[in-house]
C-alpha cells in the first residue's frame, strides 16, 4: 500500500522484539531500516524514538560512547519538539548512563529533571521508575534512610498501577537494603514477597532472590530462616527452596 508510516513502526517493533529475545544484531538492523524511513519522511518524532532504542541497545552492549551519542540526538530532537515525555525519556536515560559509568553526581541530576517532567505529567509510572534509581544512588553512597524512602515511594506507586513486575523489583531492592543494615530476617520475608511475584508472573529475575535469599540463610541459619520463609511462602514453594538449598550443602 505504500504506507512507509506504517512500515517504519512495524520495524521498529520488530527492533523491539529483536531486542527482548537478545538478537542484537537483528535488532539494530531493523531500527536503522525505521530510522531510514523516518528521515525519508521527516518525521522527527520517529527519529527520536529510533535514536533512543539504538542508544538502549548501544547501552545494553556496553558500548556507552555510542549510547550517549544517540541518546543526546533523541533528546536534542525531543527538547526541539517540545515533547515533555520524550525529554523526561531522555533524561532517565542519560541519568542510567551517567550511573552505569559511576558519575553519580550526574546520575542524580539527570533522574531529578526526568522526575520534576514527570510530575508535571502525572507520568506516574516514569515517576516510579525514577524514584527507585534514586533510591539505588542513595543506597550507594550510604544514604540508607535515603534509599528506603525513594524504594518506598515507587514500591507505592506501583501497587496503585498494579505493576506486579515494579512491585517485586521495589521489594527485592529493600530487601537487599535492609540486608546490608543487618536486619536479615527482614531481608529474608522481603525477597520472599518478590520471590513470590515472580513465580508467578513466571519471571527469569527469580535468580536474583534465590541467590539472596541463599546468602541470608547462611548468616541468619537454617532454623531461623526456615521458620522465616514459612511465614511468607506456601508449602510447595518453601519446601521446594529448602530443598534446592539442602542439595548444594556439603555433605557432612
Amino acid at each position: 500500500m505504500g504506507d512507509r508510516v506504517g512500515v517504519a513502526t512495524s520495524y521498529h517493533q520488530l527492533g523491539m522484539l529483536a531486542q527482548d529475545r537478545g538478537d542484537y544484531d537483528e535488532a539494530d538492523r531493523r531500527y536503522r531500516q525505521s530510522l531510514i524511513i523516518e528521515k525519508e519522511l521527516g518525521n522527527r518524532a520517529g527519529m527520536a524514538s529510533s535514536y533512543g532504542q539504538l542508544g538502549i541497545l548501544a547501552h545494553l552492549r556496553g558500548d556507552y560512547d555510542e549510547a550517549e551519542r544517540r541518546y543526546r540526538q533523541s533528546l536534542a530532537i525531543s527538547e526541539e519538539l517540545g515533547r515533555r515525555a520524550g525529554m523526561a525519556t531522555g533524561y532517565h536515560q542519560m541519568g542510567m548512563l551517567a550511573q552505569a559509568r559511576g558519575d553519580h553526581v550526574d546520575a542524580d541530576r539527570r533522574y531529578r529533571q526526568s522526575l520534576a517532567i514527570s510530575e508535571e505529567l502525572s507520568d506516574r509510572a516514569g515517576m516510579a521508575s525514577t524514584y527507585h534509581q534514586l533510591g539505588i544512588l542513595a543506597q550507594a553512597r550510604g544514604d540508607h534512610g535515603e534509599a528506603d524512602r525513594r524504594y518506598r515511594q515507587s514500591l507505592t506507586i506501583e501497587e496503585e498501577l498494579g505493576n506486579r513486575a515494579g512491585i517485586a523489583t521495589s521489594l527485592s531492592q529493600l530487601g537487599v537494603l535492609r540486608a546490608e543494615t543487618n536486619e536479615y530476617t527482614e531481608a529474608v520475608g522481603l525477597h520472599c514477597r518478590a520471590l513470590v511475584i515472580r513465580v508467578e508472573i513466571g519471571s527469569p529475575q527469580t535468580n536474583i532472590d534465590i541467590a539472596r535469599l541463599r546468602a541470608l540463610r547462611a548468616q541468619i541459619g537454617e532454623p531461623a530462616f526456615t521458620d522465616t520463609i514459612a511465614a511468607f511462602l506456601d508449602q510447595r514453594l518453601s519446601r521446594a527452596l529448602i530443598e534446592l538449598f539442602a542439595q548444594e550443602d556439603p555433605p557432612g
